[in-house]
């Protein structure tokens, strides 16, 4: 705990510092005040935790052994609704595995808005970004798997149970709600049906931007949900084939088998970058016959997989 402060301190430091110098500098004519704005739209973009928030959040939630750690940072552009709940980690624990509130630099807006009435379980890697509203009312159960992002401006609302498996990516003011909040009734049938129901949202699913997840939903792993706009309203486990693709309002599958790049996907995005910049020319880069699907979804692409 002593370590995170210190380092988040020298981090803040040392852009004050570098800023104040870069001024003088543009002052006095030795470097030119384009430079120091630069530095200015650094310091703007930075995002480093709040101290006073991020040991709190850990000294409330977490025992002790756990909290020096410090697991959790939170950051400035976030408010606390409720903290009555409780929090449960993984076997893993690091400094920062969950970051609540941090903000991208772009398309991010407003505040991050967390309520824990209820049980949250962070298994691993979460980023809740800001602008996220993350609700766990209280006989609510939210567990999240490792390497989990909550985009800007998404919304998960837990009444019953919301499970995220792992890798799963919550686009841009997507939402995700166990509950209709009110009763219907069916004025044919007469019937009233309960107002909430568990979703389940599976390994290796990139959910597109706009998307609204509703009660009841299952979601297979290694599916795409196309943006934007999608309706997802029930279980597509039996009707979605491995790698398939969602889309619609209401949602049905696709008549596409694709996969995100899940495997070192930093490292292979830039690579493909990098290819698409030395070939203007082209369209399409072909995976070349050394190298297999699974170098760049992290798993074989054969329908009888022992994953699937």
């Amino acid at each position: 705990m002593f370590r995170f402060v210190i380092t988040t301190l020298k981090s803040r430091l040392r852009l004050f510092a570098k800023t104040i110098i870069f001024f003088v500098l543009a002052l006095f004519g030795i470097k030119k005040w384009k430079r120091f704005c630069d530095v200015l739209d650094e310091k703007a973009e930075s995002s480093t935790p709040s101290i006073i928030k991020t040991l709190y959040f850990n000294l409330r939630f977490l025992p002790r052994h756990q909290a020096r750690i410090v697991p959790i940072y939170v950051y400035k552009n976030i408010r606390f609704q409720n903290l009555s709940g409780e929090i449960v980690l993984g076997d893993k624990i690091y400094p920062g595995m969950v970051r609540l509130g941090y903000d991208w630099g772009f398309r991010c807006k407003g505040e991050a808005r967390v309520r824990i009435e209820g049980k949250v379980v962070f298994k691993g890697k979460c980023w809740i970004l800001r602008g996220a509203d993350v609700c766990v009312f209280k006989e609510g159960a939210l567990t999240i798997g490792d390497d989990v992002y909550f985009c800007e401006n998404t919304l998960v609302y837990c009444l019953e149970s919301v499970t995220f498996g792992n890798q799963v990516r919550l686009t841009y003011e997507s939402q995700v709600l166990d509950t209709d909040f009110h009763y219907t009734v069916n004025l044919n049938t007469r019937e009233i049906r309960p107002r909430s129901a568990s979703v389940v949202i599976g390994n290796h699913v990139w959910i597109g931007n706009r998307t609204t997840i509703k009660k009841g939903v299952k979601i297979p792993d290694y599916t795409i949900v196309a943006a934007s706009g999608s309706l997802l309203t029930k279980d597509y486990s039996d009707i979605v084939p491995r790698f398939g693709c969602l889309g619609g309002c209401p949602a049905k599958p696709l008549p596409i088998k694709i996969c995100r790049t899940w495997e070192n996907e930093m490292e292979r995005i830039a690579q493909l970058d990098k290819w698409f910049e030395d070939h203007p020319e082209s369209k399409v880069f072909v995976i070349p016959e050394g190298e297999s699907l699974e170098d760049y979804i992290g798993v074989k692409a054969e329908e009888d997989d022992s994953e699937q």
